[in-house]
């Protein structure tokens, strides 16, 4: 892939080590899995409506959304 600049985000310690867990299991890198994401909402192909986001200000920490996303990324169907 060619030389990109490095973006980063916030996301808990134990949900990106289960996310990278998953996306090696499956044989995908992480940061290509994110990419994917990123150019399937650009494109429209993923709603960011269906995410159910929970919208926040700088600094407020979301809740909510943990347990769902803890059950999908243990759940077999990726």
């Amino acid at each position: 892939m060619p030389e990109t600049p490095r973006q980063t985000f916030r996301v808990e310690e134990y949900l990106w080590r289960k996310f990278q867990a998953k996306c090696k299991r499956e044989g995908y890198k992480a940061s290509a899995v994110l990419r994917a994401f990123i150019k399937a909402v650009v494109l429209g192909e993923i709603k960011l409506k269906d995410l159910k986001i929970e919208k926040a200000t700088p600094g407020q920490k979301l809740t909510g959304y943990y347990d769902a996303l803890k059950a999908w990324l243990e759940t077999s169907h990726s």
